[in-house]
């Protein structure tokens, strides 16, 4: 009986992907369906869209929204972002997910210029792949009460009046991926603000020159777990990252150059292989005071490229890279000399023998 159940699901999945169908969306109104909210009225559940490259504008391809519980799927046929671009023109947001099924996706689309928010997910399970939302005026994306895989993505110059200029995150779980959310503003967490069991890991995420009067990087307001690996959270106006409550770890990380204080915490935290160097307010303050020179932690210059021009990569004879740890942050050496290893001839034959 077991058999047979397997051999009825798998069936059935067969049946499903054969059944699902694609929808072409031009900018100019002639692929399948003249706008892109029209194709999502007429998708069912699983359905793709396929946005093909160029500028959306207009009603219908902004404000556009996906109805309860649909599992929808929308992506650029280019996956080139910079050549799908949805321009709200600022009348209006972006997109906004309710309660999307597990397996909705997002890939490779620009959103911009929205007067309200770029991105909303309220609810559900969402993948948002190789997008870029800039210069909204409601904040970049808001994710709450839903679990969330943000990968590859360019937040930046987005505004909110209060709360998180770049990102706002409510109650949401999951991981944020190779992310660069640089110049956002808001009064609390330019980059960031995380409010209220959420429980997300951040790895090899650039966070740099955001301003807020406070935690201009990242706000955390009582979030259950933050996670930060082989992030750079640099060159924020306001202070770096505010972490004093809830519970937060920090494993091979750059935090330096903010204006105000790197990284406030009024507890230890789990910290190791983190370079904390250059904040105005202080490096190894408050309650992380006594993790300097523990677990492989540094306070040193990292060496960045040129970060008077935003240019983060580091250089070659950098603490960053040469420290016992192997790299620290999220980007590898770029400019500068590369070292040579001294060594004997007889080393050089040892390693061939």
């Amino acid at each position: 009986m077991k058999w047979l159940m397997l051999v009825l699901l798998f069936l059935f999945a067969l049946y499903t992907n054969a059944q699902a169908s694609k929808f072409l969306v031009k900018p100019d109104g002639t692929g399948g369906y003249p706008t892109i909210q029209a194709a999502i009225n007429v998708a069912a559940s699983g359905d793709s869209i396929l946005l093909a490259d160029g500028i959306f504008t207009g009603p219908g391809n902004r404000d556009i929204h996906s109805p309860f519980g649909k599992l929808t799927i929308i992506y650029s046929v280019s996956n080139d972002p910079e050549a799908c671009v949805i321009d709200c023109q600022f009348q209006g947001s972006g997109f906004s997910f309710v309660t999307p099924a597990s397996g909705s996706l997002l890939r490779g689309i620009t959103v911009k210029n929205a007067n309200q928010t770029g991105i909303v997910v309220n609810g559900g399970q969402m993948a948002i792949s190789s997008c870029r939302v800039e210069s909204c005026q409601g904040g970049g994306l808001i994710l709450m009460y839903c679990q969330v895989q943000l990968d590859h993505c360019l937040i930046q110059q987005n505004s909110s009046p209060v709360i998180g200029g770049g990102l706002y995150l409510l109650s949401a779980d999951g991981q944020i991926t190779s992310c660069q959310i640089i110049g956002n503003e808001s009064q609390s967490g330019g980059g960031l603000f995380l409010e209220s069991h959420v429980d997300i890991v951040m790895t090899g995420c650039l966070i740099a020159d955001n301003r807020a009067n406070n935690g201009a990087g990242i706000f955390g307001y009582d979030p259950h777990s933050v996670t930060l690996t082989s992030c750079d959270v640099v060159a924020n106006h306001g202070g770096g990252i505010w972490a004093n409550s809830g519970q937060w770890s920090f494993d091979h990380d750059i935090i330096a150059l903010n204006e105000g204080y790197g990284l406030w915490s009024s507890s230890s935290r789990p910290i190791s292989c983190t370079d904390i160097w250059g904040n105005l307010g202080g490096d190894w303050v408050g309650g992380i005071v006594g993790l300097l020179g523990q677990a492989g932690n540094i306070c040193e210059n990292p060496l960045f490229c040129h970060p008077s021009q935003g240019d983060y990569f580091l250089d070659y004879l950098s603490p960053c890279i040469i420290a016992a740890c192997g790299l620290i942050g999220c980007l590898p050496p770029a400019c500068g000399t590369i070292p040579v290893e001294e060594t004997t001839w007889g080393g050089i034959k040892a390693k061939y023998e």
